[in-house]
């Protein structure tokens, strides 16, 4: 019996100490590490604390600690030591310190960021999977999970060592996607927008040492995990604000990609009616039998919206779309038919911006715009998923909620950002799902000041204004897709067979050349001949060819220029030169001539 007590207690003993090596129970605890000097707990000193976290956001912390002297300032209070934050047991942040400020009164403020930002920390150089110079990395039907792993790799190559170890990452499927100059944190975040995913930071279990990075279509849990009321004997919130976000209603999605003017990639989408469903398969570019998740939403006959192509059928066939003429009209700068990816929109085209179905969103709004640009989207079909997705999450104001809970540990022992919950309003008589989309959890001065926002879509409106602000940054760094006009000329003599050689190259940032303008001047050419008095010249004029001043404008109708020479050939098909453009004279350039791209 003896031995047998014993062992419950060693085992009481052991267990106290781990649950307890972090946090205490229902207070704000804060731990620093210094690789030299180890860990230290700093619970005792702190009087103020914020952690942010939001939706696809990197996590920040801000602090206040009291009664700090100069050896806790030299040892443990250093730019880039890693900081633990606790509510209760839990592990709500785990980071790396800012530089600290210190005053005369041994106090200390402490800002920084999560984990994630050791992926802010690289930027974009060699991908295995990509192509491209350094800095500049382009993926071409690249597996999602491919390029996350890929950009969360010391090397770039996928594999360990780790900038931050992939947790979960689920694959999406295969995207084109080009990342200019960016940290690797940025692009994971351009990508998961792009594909209407989100990712997020974790540290693994008891004693929190891993450092994960995670993607995925939904952070959180798809049912409620938790209730929360509003007023009665259950009253466990303090609703603060209540409201439709009608400042982000939008139903008519412009979206930007990669380019300038006619040659940017442009995706439109708008929702005139409910009439609408997905392609169940990839869809070539040719194929005259379109497959749908659900044709039952779609009239017997008539013409659909498949992106930015529209596309007439004659019949339906179960879920198949029959009889189709493909390329009937365009929206954007498309101009012939595509491919299409499998689950993009297909909707009802007969319902137009001016004349929208009854109870659909333009039709109970109005026209509502809204553009979006993203100039390291290279690919049609995933900027028309782009637009897809800002339409089903905007064209409907969302439901925006902040909730103060009044017991904010009990709260947090049980639910994680990106979870749903149940808001039960008795004074309203509502009750309704809503989802985490921010939570700060903290206090000030001993006063807990936690609050959750909720929403019944992914992201706020304030979130979505500072990516573009954060998008206005990105390209005022570098332009990318600015229309450009490159001047050359030259001078010498030539004839029929001996022609003018004007050479020029096209750099690899081009996207297309929309035309070429020739101006040229053919006079009589001027020799030196010993025949001729001391010092003497004269001039012979170039059989078949007028002097004087001409200019040709020529429009090039290929793709794909970068890095290319250019070759001018004449109508008749007949080539001028072999590598670099070459002119011979007048008589072999016609109105109407090609520069054609020669890859």
């Amino acid at each position: 019996m003896t031995s047998y007590n014993k062992t419950i207690v060693d085992s009481i003993t052991l267990s106290d100490s781990i649950t307890h090596k972090y946090g205490r129970n229902r207070r704000y605890s804060i731990y620093i590490t210094d690789s030299t000097n180890g860990e230290k707990d700093f619970t005792g000193s702190l009087i103020d604390v914020e952690v942010v976290k939001r939706i696809n956001k990197l996590w920040s912390f801000s602090a206040k600690l009291i009664g700090i002297n100069s050896t806790d300032r030299t040892k443990y209070l250093s730019e880039g030591n890693e900081v633990k934050i606790f509510s209760g047991l839990n592990c709500i942040f785990k980071g790396r310190l800012e530089k600290p400020r210190f005053d005369s009164y041994f106090t200390a403020e402490l800002t920084g960021f999560g984990i994630a930002n050791k992926l802010g920390d690289r930027y974009i150089d060699t991908l295995s999977s990509a192509s491209g110079s350094s800095g500049r990395q382009q993926y071409s039907n690249v597996a999602t999970n491919t390029i996350i792993n890929e950009l969360a790799s010391v090397n770039g190559d996928g594999s360990s060592p780790w900038i931050l170890e992939p947790s979960t990452n689920t694959n999406y499927g295969s995207v084109s996607v080009r990342f200019e100059e960016e940290t690797r944190l940025k692009a994971i975040s351009d990508l998961c927008n792009a594909i209407g995913y989100e990712w997020w930071e974790s540290y693994g279990a008891f004693p929190y040492d891993k450092n994960y990075i995670n993607v995925d279509s939904k952070k959180g849990s798809s049912g409620s995990v938790y209730t929360f009321y509003s007023a009665g004997d259950n009253q466990n919130i303090k609703i603060s604000k209540n409201e439709k976000d009608y400042e982000r209603l939008s139903n008519y999605i412009i979206v930007l990609g990669r380019g300038d003017g006619i040659n940017q990639l442009k995706s439109i989408i708008y929702h005139a009616t409910d009439n609408r469903t997905t392609l169940a398969s990839a869809l070539t570019k040719t194929a005259t039998t379109v497959s749908v998740t659900d044709a039952s939403v779609l009239p017997s006959s008539g013409s659909v919206w498949i992106g930015c192509e529209k596309v007439s059928y004659t019949g339906k066939s179960g879920n198949d779309l029959t009889g189709c003429t493909r390329g009937v009209a365009f929206l954007g700068n498309v101009t012939e038919a595509y491919a299409h990816e499998a689950g993009i929109a297909v909707y009802d085209a007969q319902y137009t911006t001016t004349s929208p179905e009854t109870d659909s969103s333009i039709d109970k709004y109005g026209v509502k715009e809204h553009r979006h640009t993203d100039k390291s989207v290279i690919n049609q079909n995933t900027l028309d998923r782009i637009a897809q997705k800002i339409l089903n999450d905007r064209y409907e104001p969302p439901q925006v909620i902040e909730v103060i809970p009044s017991d904010p540990h009990t709260v947090l022992d049980t639910v994680v950002l990106g979870d749903t919950v149940t808001v039960n309003d008795n004074v309203a008589g509502l009750t309704a799902d809503y989802r985490i989309v921010g939570m700060y959890i903290g206090m000030k001065r001993g006063l807990d000041t936690t609050k959750f926002e909720l929403a019944n879509k992914k992201r706020t409106f304030l979130e979505e204004m500072q990516e573009d602000r954060d998008l206005s940054d990105k390209q005022g760094s570098f332009m990318q897709g600015s229309t450009n006009c490159y001047v050359t000329g030259e001078t010498d003599n030539c004839d029929a067979t001996h022609g003018l050689r004007i050479d020029f190259f096209i750099p690899d940032e081009a996207v297309a050349v929309n035309s070429v303008k020739l101006s040229y001047r053919l006079s009589d050419y001027r020799v030196w001949s010993t025949t001729a008095s001391s010092s003497g010249t004269h001039t012979h004029s170039v059989t078949g060819v007028t002097s004087g001043a001409s200019s040709l404008s020529t429009t090039n109708t290929n793709d794909s220029p970068s890095g290319d020479d250019i070759l001018l050939y004449n109508t008749a098909g007949v080539d001028i030169g072999t590598s670099w453009t070459t002119i011979s004279n007048e008589s072999e350039i016609t109105t109407g001539d090609t520069f054609g791209v020669f890859i």
